[in-house]
């Protein structure tokens, strides 16, 4: 008996673990859901359609470090005043979403004051002093206090620049670096700004800026499943100012602008202060093959259709072919396909029927051959146009019908005389097949051939 409740109460235990791992109903965790739509990084938010929403804004008095991380030093001999008081205040509207290759991020930054006075190229660290947005990711869940390099930091500014920079265990413990980290990844990212406004003019009044990202989960290092968990941190780099003001005093301190991130503080780059997130939702069928398979199964699809396509125009000219051929009527073409003599003593061919009467000939004398009907015509030294003219006009037929109706005639002439079996006349007189053979002279004949040797 306690064995039985002692396997009870594992088993309780083991479905409530169970239960604890299943992230997409714990409210601790923001929810980032997949989305089937393809996100492309152009700034154009059109093609959003299932994402996390939030909105925040810039409301601090005064700069807010974290609890027990405050890097004001960082700052010290910088006029901190002109961050206290810009020229506004930035609201930030952000969407995270996620699909089976990419982390998507788009963040729409409402901004009177834009400036980008820092120029360049990519994986420039300066381009944090232009307006911009950031972004943080431990892939692993699993940081403490400090980043390391399973954490990502991603900066993209106005101008589209972007630098990536990685958490350095080198340099944790260095109190030079209260954010232990190093750029220069060389890491994949896409993004697409839209600027709504001008850039660098104190006077203007500007809208704000749109910035969107598409990050590989590869270039992450991670595979993109249902319930990953990550943390995660979303900032606005906010410049009301020139630059020129920062430029007294450097000692080699950095530049303070504005930033802010979600949660309402300055000075950011700490994991144990970023938000717990979860990948929630579920691929649909489509969505889990890999691009790969997706390319294979279209080029699968693409081969088999046209095969089919190939193999019913081939069996509608075939139906079409047998539905031409004449029915046999020995009387009907006078003489001509059938080569009754005594009725051409009869009846003077006209010009038309002399050329049928030899374009017959020569196909009974080449019967046993390859024949064709551009070698017919150039037999009768006219051109194949002409020749389908005739026995169009004449007989209703087309050249290839009016060659096959006569090889059928000898093929018949070839069984009623005993000259050997089905499978010896179609193939002494060019059919591809028995079965084809059979189809034909069952429609000239209306019998097939067994049943025609049987009757004569």
């Amino acid at each position: 008996m306690k064995k039985l409740i002692l396997t009870i109460v594992l088993i309780v235990l083991m479905l409530n673990g169970i239960a604890l791992v299943n992230y997409q109903n714990d409210t601790a965790f923001l929810q980032i859901p997949f989305s089937e739509t393809e996100i492309v990084a152009d700034g154009d938010l059109s093609e959003w359609t299932d994402f996390f929403e939030t909105t925040f804004r810039d409301t601090a008095s005064v700069i807010r470090n974290p609890l027990g991380k405050d890097m004001s030093v960082l700052y010290d001999g910088y006029p901190l005043h002109l961050a206290l008081l810009p020229l506004s205040k930035n609201t930030v509207s952000v969407r995270i979403c996620w699909n089976t290759y990419y982390l998507c991020l788009a963040f729409i930054v409402s901004d009177q004051h834009l400036f980008a006075e820092i120029k360049g190229e990519n994986d420039n660290p300066d381009i944090y002093l232009n307006d911009g947005i950031e972004f943080y990711i431990d892939t692993h869940n699993d940081s403490k206090t400090l980043m390391d390099i399973n954490d990502y930091q991603i900066v993209v500014d106005v101008l589209n620049y972007y630098t990536v920079f990685r958490g350095d265990y080198n340099k944790i413990g260095d109190p030079v670096y209260s954010v232990p980290k190093d750029r220069g990844q060389n890491m994949l990212v896409y993004s697409g700004v839209k600027v709504m406004g001008s850039l660098n003019d104190s006077m203007a009044n500007d809208t704000g800026f749109i910035v969107e990202l598409a990050i590989p989960f590869a270039s992450l290092g991670m595979k993109a499943r249902t319930q990953t968990q990550i943390k995660i941190d979303v900032c606005n780099n906010d410049n009301d100012h020139p630059l020129y003001v920062y430029s007294k005093n450097k000692k080699n301190k950095i530049p303070f602008t504005r930033p802010f991130d979600w949660l309402g503080y300055n000075d950011y780059g700490f994991p144990d202060f970023w938000t717990k997130s979860v990948l929630s939702g579920e691929p649909g069928w489509w969505s889990r093959i890999t691009t790969k398979s997706k390319v294979s199964w279209f080029y699968g699809f693409a081969l088999t259709a046209i095969v089919t396509i190939i193999l019913l125009i081939f069996s509608f000219l075939r139906i079409r072919k047998l539905k031409q051929i004449p029915k046999y009527n020995p009387d009907k073409f006078s003489g001509i396909l059938n080569g009754n003599n005594e009725k051409k003593s009869e009846k003077i061919l006209t010009i038309n029927e002399q050329y049928l009467q030899k374009a017959a000939e020569f196909i009974k004398e080449n019967a046993t051959n390859s024949i064709n009907s551009e070698s017919v015509a150039q037999h009768l030294c006219i051109s194949l146009r002409k020749f389908q003219r005739l026995t169009q006009e004449e007989l209703n037929i087309t050249p290839t019908t009016f060659i096959l109706t006569i090889k059928l005639d000898l093929a018949a002439d070839f069984i009623k005389n005993n000259q050997g079996s089905i499978s010896d006349a179609a193939n002494r007189f060019g059919f591809s097949s028995p079965s084809y053979f059979t189809k034909l002279f069952r429609e000239r004949f209306g019998k097939t051939p067994g049943d025609y040797k049987k009757n004569v």
